[in-house]
């Protein structure tokens, strides 16, 4: 191995540190009337039937008379009705959840817990707002 391919991989492994944070998906559960998802690089929405899993990219949209809760293993978000929102990043490590909320339009309310001890980095982003939970 050159020299100069050798440095590369010891750069990278001091910038990315081994301690990888694993992807956390959600569940849906409680859907009642129109709830449609478009996963992640698929262009086409679909009806989300209770218990579907739910990732990072994935956008979710609500109808008039329709809702839903997203449960991932730090939180519960309920989804009310004519809302939309895109799920960002969504992973945790040994010591943090990573939870992202893209809401473009509508209403959620989350409720954030501790599990296990972790630190909670939750986060909802609105055209208008940011809400955000740190620490516990």
């Amino acid at each position: 191995m050159s020299r100069r391919i050798a440095f590369c991989l010891l750069l990278l492994a001091c910038c990315f540190p081994a301690a990888a944070a694993d992807l956390m998906r959600g569940v849906l559960k409680g859907v009642e009337g129109t709830v449609e998802i478009q996963m992640r690089c698929d262009r086409q929405w679909r009806p989300a039937p209770n218990g579907m899993t739910v990732g990072p990219g994935d956008r979710i949209s609500i109808g008039m008379r329709g809702r839903a809760t997203l449960v991932f293993p730090n939180s519960v978000t309920e989804i009310g009705p004519m809302t939309q929102f895109v799920v960002g990043r969504a992973m945790q490590d040994n010591e943090t959840f990573y939870t992202e909320l893209f809401l473009q339009v509508g209403k959620v309310i989350s409720d954030v817990n501790t599990v296990g001890g972790k630190k909670n980095l939750f986060t909802v982003t609105s055209p208008s707002a940011v809400c955000g939970i740190r620490g516990s």
